[in-house]
């Protein structure tokens, strides 16, 4: 960076360099353009369209039964209006699709995505010198004030597009750098210092979930993994480079399972409406992970010596404990309630 002099021979605004500004304005162009669209079509794809068909059915549904009645007309009209509105949604849907189904255009975005993780990596740890091989959690403490003035948005929107992209592109992560990646997850998941947002930190958490390796089911002894998307054609081809990010790096095998029990019992409190329902399907993802990893023996021993360690009075892992009993005593409960309902209504349905 320069600084250009004013007028009067004192220091004017600085000025960055070319690559220093098509960096940052990637970055925001990104935020407000392509990771805004995965966000509008994921929204369209579980609200909005399902919420319009379902009025709009029962609109059709209806107007047999008001035919030659006052209310025909009303009905009528709504349901032009509702029809409308549907092919408006299908359109907004088709034309998001049609700019995120490009691969070149969307490899090109995660490695951008890519870069920003490592860059945010050597903000966050300066003293490295851009060696991220020597990094170690904690982070240093305070955070550096360059890496507190960066916008939050930043580590969302890597959340947001590493989510979409192995979702609907997985094959663009073969044969992908994806290192700094998975450390990029781990730092920050076990950074609350950094990023305060234990739902953002969830959302970390959630892209190892989706990363988790698709034949795990019997390799983990048979669980299903129910809340993980099933993946489409050529997914399977992945688990293994997938399932090498979860031990290929040292920082990783040491750090991650801690991580993910601090963050269990950190998501009991979030900055969302819902936090009390949200919670159980954020640990539900951070659990599955859990599972899988206890199944890998370098993270069982990490595993092993961070309940030793910590598994006594106020400890970490003793929260993480009172946690999940916590849990399962709540949902064990509304299990319950559920089965009387459930054998109420067959006695109801028994009397028809």
């Amino acid at each position: 960076q320069t600084s250009s002099s004013s007028s009067g021979g004192g220091r004017g605004p600085r000025e960055f360099h070319f690559i220093c500004e098509s960096f940052f304005l990637t970055a925001r162009a990104l935020h407000l353009g392509v990771v805004k669209l995965v966000n509008e079509r994921l929204h369209r794809a579980r609200y909005s369209l399902p919420s319009l068909q379902q009025d709009h059915d029962q609109l059709e549904a209806e107007l047999p039964r008001v035919a030659g009645t006052a209310r025909e007309l009303e009905v009528k009209m709504m349901l032009a209006r509702y029809k409308a509105a549907l092919d408006k949604e299908k359109a907004a849907m088709m034309g998001t699709e049609a700019v995120l189904n490009d691969p070149d255009f969307m490899g090109e975005i995660l490695a951008f995505y890519r870069l920003l993780c490592a860059w945010m990596l050597c903000v966050a740890a300066p003293s490295l010198q851009r060696n991220l091989s020597a990094l170690s959690l904690p982070l240093p403490s305070p955070p550096p004030p360059e890496f507190t003035q960066l916008p939050e948005h930043f580590v969302e929107d890597v959340a947001d597009l590493l989510l979409y992209v192995s979702r609907a592109y997985p094959h663009l992560l073969q044969g992908a750098r994806m290192d700094e990646v998975m450390l990029f997850l781990v730092v920050f998941m076990g950074s609350p210092e950094y990023v305060k947002s234990s739902h953002l930190r969830s959302k970390l958490a959630e892209v190892l979930h989706v990363w988790l390796p698709q034949d795990d089911d019997v390799a983990a002894g048979g669980r299903p993994m129910s809340a993980r998307m099933r993946a489409p054609p050529g997914r399977s081809q992945l688990s293994g480079e997938l399932s090498s990010l979860f031990r290929g790096h040292p920082m990783v095998v040491q750090h991650l399972v801690p991580t993910l029990l601090r963050l269990y019992v950190d998501v009991e409190f979030t900055d969302q409406s819902n936090q009390f329902y949200a919670k159980f399907s954020l640990r539900h993802a951070i659990g599955e992970v859990l599972f899988y990893l206890w199944n890998e023996p370098q993270h069982r021993e990490v595993w092993r010596a961070f309940a030793q360690a910590s598994g006594r009075g106020s400890g970490d892992y003793v929260r993480f404990c009172n946690m999940l009993i916590s849990d399962s005593i709540y949902l064990l409960d509304e299990c319950l309630k559920k089965l009387q309902e459930i054998k109420e209504n067959e006695t109801a349905m028994a009397d028809f």
